[in-house]
């Protein structure tokens, strides 16, 4: 789809999809539900959001590579039912990590991940509300854009003093906001 629209387009897709979210319900809600006490309003937007983030943080061949398996691009047999225990265990083996942290806090949990930033002088920390989270943030710093990994859930940086700092400019990452 990227491809095919532009990143404009497809992020104006998806803060469209966030827009209609509720986030009232994880979007795995427990084991031996019935399937209307399973589904979410949020099931589709979030969902797409979540693959979205992995594309994100872990890139475009590593994204490719999990739905071409999860998919079973080279078996013509592959359409069948499968959970998400699998699609974990498979994204986690292509990403080499644990990613207990994201799907806890995008599938279990309803709430959204807040992060916030404090500024004293040539100092800039960016934080996030729970430090087991570590999802990594696009900072603009004068229009210069880097990605800062977020160990323990947060990440201080040196700035100019005068400089414009914007975290997350795309708003590429699911998060409320301050």
């Amino acid at each position: 789809v990227l491809d095919s629209v532009g990143e404009a387009a497809y992020l104006d897709y998806m803060h469209a999809l966030e827009i209609r979210m509720t986030n009232d319900d994880p979007l795995i809600k427990g084991t031996n539900l019935e399937s209307m006490e399973g589904l979410s309003p949020d099931a589709y937007g979030k969902g797409a959001w979540v693959l979205h983030m992995l594309r994100y943080f872990l890139g475009d061949e590593a994204m490719t590579e999990i739905l071409w398996r999860f998919a079973d691009g080279d078996n013509p047999e592959a359409c069948r039912f499968v959970t998400t225990n699998e699609f974990i265990t498979l994204t986690e083996e292509i990403a080499g990590r644990d990613l207990g942290w994201f799907w806890q806090r995008y599938l279990h949990t309803a709430e959204l991940p807040v992060w916030s930033m404090t500024r004293t002088g040539d100092r800039v920390t960016v934080a996030w509300d729970d430090p087991s989270f570590e999802m990594p943030l696009t900072v603009e710093i004068d229009g210069r854009r880097e990605l800062v990994a977020m160990a323990g859930g947060r990440a201080e940086l040196r700035v100019d003093p005068q400089a414009e700092v914007v975290v997350d400019p795309e708003r590429e990452i699911l998060a409320n906001r301050p």
